[in-house]
């Protein structure tokens, strides 16, 4: 999938995460549980307004905000870009291909985000409309495992793009390992 595209799945599916939040707003009742223990009992609570410019704020904020900080870092502080074997990839001829696959990358973590903060909203909403509020352990912790291993699928991709490049040592040498060992004369 190409930059545009991805960036085109991510706008479509901001929209749409808004429109899901609007959409299950009314199911919200006036003062919701909002807060949970591990357990799932609710241990917070908060107005349906609150809620909602709290849910709104952070799942339509930080997924553009993510993606955006790092397009722009890239460009704008290329000193402040750490990757695996940074001399090779932040070469001059290698520079515009990074940035782009780092900014692309930003993307998917972007989308990634989305779909869990869409997701915990949704259980938020179906914890609200069980008496007592509770929040079914089982399913967030269900997608909190798929947030984690699809996160480690990005790291994974990150590491595997940046990997030592062909017939290059992967570890530089150190200058006290590699003098050969020289015993010492008994005194």
């Amino acid at each position: 999938m190409t930059y545009k595209s991805s960036l085109l799945l991510f706008l479509v599916l901001l929209l749409a995460a808004a429109v899901f939040i609007d959409q299950t707003a009314g199911m919200l009742p006036e003062r919701l549980a909002s807060h949970f223990d591990g357990g799932g009992a609710a241990k917070g609570f908060s107005t349906r307004s609150e809620y909602l410019k709290f849910i709104y704020t952070f799942t339509l904020g930080l997924p553009p905000a993510i993606v955006m900080l790092v397009s722009a870092m890239v460009r704008i502080a290329p000193a402040l870009v750490n990757v695996p074997h940074r001399e090779y990839w932040m070469a001059p001829e290698r520079r515009d291909q990074t940035f782009a696959f780092l900014a692309h990358h930003a993307v998917w973590i972007g989308i990634l985000l989305l779909l869990f903060l869409s997701y915990v909203h949704w259980l938020v909403v179906a914890a609200n409309l069980t008496v007592p509020a509770h929040l079914d352990g089982a399913s967030i912790y269900g997608g909190l495992g798929v947030l984690l291993l699809a996160m480690a699928g990005w790291v994974a991709v990150l590491f595997g793009k940046f990997k030592a490049p062909a017939g290059e040592n992967s570890t530089p040498v150190r200058q006290d390992i590699a003098r050969p060992h020289r015993p010492r004369r008994p005194s």
